[in-house]
């Protein structure tokens, strides 16, 4: 059984292929142009799943709009989150820039979508001021029914962690300190992979919002992705 995985990354609210700060189209940009792309993907090989790595509520001028002039009303879905509930997300990472317009803004961003997101390596804050519970779940097993290539039906698990770069508590220090705290993304998915085996994961894939160092891990890296390729249990890195 051959499992494809489609992947998006740094959307940054470039939801449409319209280039709002020159105010007219490109056909460039825009998740509803890589919609076609899916489609496409998901026809040549249906067991498949789609994921994003993360960046995704900031970065444009929809995104800002969105947040400051016309932020969610009660019962209404943050409009990135209704685009990929409609293209059937599997899971999704949180990255740096989710946290620019706050955490209220998150939190509330969260209403209403139809995926798991993901980031195992930031922390609510204990009263004490000791990392607690994860900000969002760690990790999650998506349990998918796929054919294999006898034709056979198959239940196949696929456990999926959500690392960020730790660095976020000095990117966005004005707006997270004293509320959530991160740790190291590596020492994270060391902690979930084994977890998500020992639940019956066939494979295990990590969303990883994060470049590629060639430099030795000092630990808190910022480029963490290909120090996550070498731990046990680990069987994709996105």
């Amino acid at each position: 059984l051959k499992l494809r995985i489609l992947a998006t990354t740094d959307l940054h609210m470039n939801l449409v292929d319209y280039d709002f700060v020159r105010d007219e189209p490109d056909e460039e940009r825009g998740l509803n142009r890589t919609a076609a792309l899916i489609e496409a993907a998901r026809a040549e090989n249906p067991n498949s799943i789609l994921v994003d790595a993360g960046d995704l509520l900031q970065g444009s001028p929809m995104g800002d709009v969105v947040a400051r002039d016309l932020p969610q009303k009660e019962g209404e879905i943050h409009p990135a989150y209704l685009a990929m509930n409609i293209l059937k997300y599997d899971a999704v990472a949180i990255g740096n820039h989710e946290f620019n317009f706050g955490l209220e803004l998150l939190e509330r961003a969260q209403i209403g979508r139809d995926f798991p997101v993901l980031a195992a390596n930031a922390y609510r804050l204990n009263p004490d001021g000791t990392p607690g519970e994860t900000l969002f779940p760690a990790s999650v097993i998506l349990e998918r029914q796929f054919k294999d290539e006898t034709g056979a039906e198959r239940t196949v698990k696929i456990g999926v962690i959500g690392v960020l770069p730790p660095q976020i508590m000095n990117w966005d220090k004005d707006k997270l300190d004293g509320k959530i705290t991160t740790g190291d993304a590596v020492e994270a998915v060391q902690r979930e992979a084994p977890k998500l085996k020992a639940d019956g994961a066939d494979v295990v894939v990590v969303l990883s919002h994060a470049g590629i160092s060639g430099a030795p891990r000092q630990g808190n890296d910022e480029n963490f992705s290909a120090y996550l390729a070498t731990i046990d249990g680990v069987d994709a890195v996105v």
